[in-house]
């Protein structure tokens, strides 16, 4: 059934908003709380009244609010083509109204989730995103998130001494109820291998949002880490249920099924990757057919490795977890994703001479020294430290 609901101006028959909405007709009472909190919103835009219409960095333009809207909803789907298009129109609600503060702050995220997702397509995504957050910033000095998307930008930049000057050390953060820092500083924490500090504001972050699957399938990491096993199995399996960025759910519960070691975990995982993670699609089948054949997997991802470094976030933990040291280092060294290092794959690989350098390389032997050692490294007197 189509229900096509409108505002109109009473004074002047202004059509002031409108949308259509297309649902199955057993889902009738939910079009109608639907609709009301559209309206609801809308009124809230146009008069400038509420929490959407007085918000810092709102607009009182419905069409760029509508825009901004339409780009959370392709966001929210996490594909190369879905980021696009919610790229698009955010850009589509700037256009409309250049001082929407907020749309700039959520133009300088789309281009952080890029930066993941469309590696591939250019490499200037986090410039990209600076630039979108000095604009947001510009406008809306006040803007919530702010500080967030700074500690976030400052994470893929591997600025460590920069985020825990901002977060002042997550000083607090145990008593917050404030959802997205406490999604930054735990993405920090992961990044430098702080994992036993990471898991109970991982924990807290559940019970302040339930349906996250970011929160989620992290948590289902964070368990891994510590093996245990069970909960990190059916936290990846919630947050695989929870709709939105199947992609990065399923590839968080490879990670757990391959810290379990479970091969029959592993093939539910794969089958669901091979449907799922379309950018890895050859490298999860060559994973699913050669998973009993260790000899043959090493084979096929050291010749992946050598054509193209397309699949170096895959192939890295995939070389670690069939034993292939040296390509798991290779594949890290051209990548350099920091939060990789401390995944249960790469135990040897933190043991081998090589990864000392990769850890320089990012800049974590210098923030250790100044604000203290992760979980899994520790000094060597004053110019050495070991991992394991």
């Amino acid at each position: 059934v189509r229900i096509t609901a409108q505002l109109i101006a009473a004074d002047s028959g202004f059509h002031a908003w409108s949308r259509n909405f297309d649902r199955p007709r057993e889902d009738f009472l939910a079009i109608q709380d639907e609709i009301a909190i559209r309206v609801a919103e809308a009124l809230s835009v146009e008069l400038q009244v509420g929490s959407r219409g007085t918000m810092p960095g709102g607009t009182d333009s419905v069409a760029a609010y509508e825009e901004m809207l339409q780009s959370k909803r392709y966001q929210w789907q996490a594909t190369p083509e879905s980021m696009i298009l919610a790229i698009d129109h955010i850009k589509n609600a700037i256009e409309i109204d250049p001082d929407y503060a907020y749309a700039w702050w959520r133009l300088a995220g789309l281009y952080i989730n890029a930066h993941s997702i469309l590696a591939r397509e250019r490499d200037d995504w986090l410039e990209l995103s600076e630039q979108a957050l000095d604009q947001a910033r510009g406008l809306a000095p006040k803007l919530d998130g702010v500080k967030y998307m700074t500690v976030m930008q400052n994470n893929l930049n591997m600025r460590w001494s920069e985020t825990e000057q901002v977060m002042n050390g997550g000083a607090g953060l145990g008593f917050s109820t404030d959802f997205d820092l406490l999604w930054a500083w735990t993405g920090f924490l992961g990044r430098v291998g702080r994992h036993a500090e990471r898991l109970p504001l991982l924990e807290r972050m559940k019970t302040i949002n339930p349906w996250s699957n970011g929160a989620a399938r992290t948590l289902g990491r964070a368990y891994a880490h510590e093996g245990r096993m069970s909960e990190a199995a059916a936290e990846v399996e919630r947050a695989f249920e929870l709709e939105g960025f199947d992609a990065w759910d399923v590839a968080a519960g490879l990670e757990v099924a391959r810290a379990a070691d479970n091969h029959e975990l592993l093939r539910k995982w794969l089958d669901r990757a091979v449907k799922h993670m379309t950018e890895s699609r050859d490298l999860v089948t060559a994973m699913r057919a050669t998973l009993d054949d260790p000899v043959a997997a090493r084979s096929w991802l050291r010749n992946a490795f050598e054509e193209s470094d397309g699949h170096d976030f895959d192939i890295a933990p995939w070389a670690g977890w069939h034993g292939d040291t040296e390509l798991a280092l290779d594949a890290l060294d051209r990548l350099t994703v920091p939060w990789v290092f401390w995944t249960r794959d790469m135990q040897d690989v933190r043991r081998h001479p090589r990864f000392k350098g990769l850890v320089r390389k990012v800049g974590l032997e210098a923030y250790f020294r100044e604000f203290g050692w992760n979980d899994y490294c520790r000094p060597l007197g004053e110019d050495d430290f070991e991992c394991e």
